[in-house]
């Protein structure tokens, strides 16, 4: 009777030992899976900052380069009425004189213009045969990086635009490889 009693104690002690060790790896198992839940709840938070961010900045630095080519379209507008007052004012023969540097400066700006618009199309083209053949951008760029041209030789009006372009690029190539 004595051994069964015994056995019986044993017998409880061993079944209390493994509700414990059952109840211990439940818990454990509920922190594992609540970890990895909010693990992958800030990963998808992350991303849509990520994304969201991205988007914001695209905007305003569309916005910025809208802005500053409208004062800078204002300047010259204002530029141009000063200069036509000014060849109103003056006797013919001077205004001749006064309209060639007016017209060499247009011209000029037209070729820088049309250099610029050139560089566009080649590397639109370029990275528009990149995405589609899935080659790696940053070789396309370093590719033709010779049709770019000089950022000192440009205005400031250009060189915004030239930034904004880049960063758009940037951002399509960001998303090309990143979904």
């Amino acid at each position: 009777m004595r051994e069964e009693t015994e056995l019986l104690k044993q017998e409880k002690d061993v079944s209390e030992f493994f509700t414990n060790c059952d109840r211990e790896e439940r818990e454990i198992f509920t922190a594992f899976t609540n970890a990895i839940r909010d693990s992958h709840e800030k990963q998808r938070a992350q991303l849509e900052y990520t994304k969201y961010f991205g988007l914001i900045l695209s905007i305003a630095g569309s916005f910025l380069a809208f802005t500053y080519s409208t004062l800078r379209k204002n300047d010259l507008k204002t530029f141009i009425e000063k200069t036509i007052t000014d060849l109103m004012a003056t006797p013919q023969e001077s205004a001749i004189t006064l309209s060639a540097p007016v017209l060499q400066k247009l011209q000029e700006n037209q070729k820088k213009n049309e250099k610029v618009m050139e560089a566009i199309m080649i590397n639109h083209s370029q990275l528009m045969n990149a995405i589609n053949r899935q080659k790696s951008a940053p070789s396309v760029v370093l590719e033709k990086s010779k049709a770019i041209p000089n950022l000192n030789d440009m205005p400031d009006g250009e060189k915004l635009l030239w930034f904004s372009v880049l960063s758009l690029v940037g951002l399509m190539i960001l998303k090309k490889f990143f979904n």
